[in-house]
């Protein structure tokens, strides 16, 4: 609400990105998209950014209710490798975070040993497909 009231005068516009924010409750987990202009819609899975496109396409191809979500972090981090394809020259750091009920459902950010292991299996799996 507060980045949708400073969307509507002009002269209040200091918002000028998307987001993308994850919550739980007592009806379940929610995603939800804002847009610069403070427009909200919920999603199950999105992408924003320069590769959305493909993000979202390759997310459709998922089906979250049939795997956990130590497996829905490596297919989410393949994605983010290929969504980044088009743009390979420039570095860029993967950052994760989760809430599950094995987080208590709290979002917590993935472990640096956990995060580098998804990184490796990834990027192995990669080197064999090529």
């Amino acid at each position: 609400m507060y980045m949708q009231n400073h969307t509507l005068y002009g002269s209040l516009r200091p918002f000028g990105c998307s987001l993308l924010i994850g919550g739980v409750d007592q009806h379940g987990y929610s995603l939800h998209y804002i847009e610069p202009s403070g427009t909200t819609y919920g999603y199950f899975a999105n992408g924003i950014g320069k590769g959305k496109q493909i993000c979202k396409n390759e997310l459709e191809k998922i089906n979250f209710s049939q795997i956990t979500c130590e497996e829905a972090l490596v297919k989410l981090v393949e994605i983010i490798d290929l969504c980044h394809g088009e743009w390979k020259d420039k570095p860029y750091e993967i950052e994760l975070s989760w809430i599950s009920e094995k987080t208590n459902n709290i979002v917590k950010k993935v472990d640096k040993e956990m995060k580098q292991k998804i990184i490796d299996q990834v990027r192995n799996k990669q080197m064999h497909e090529n």
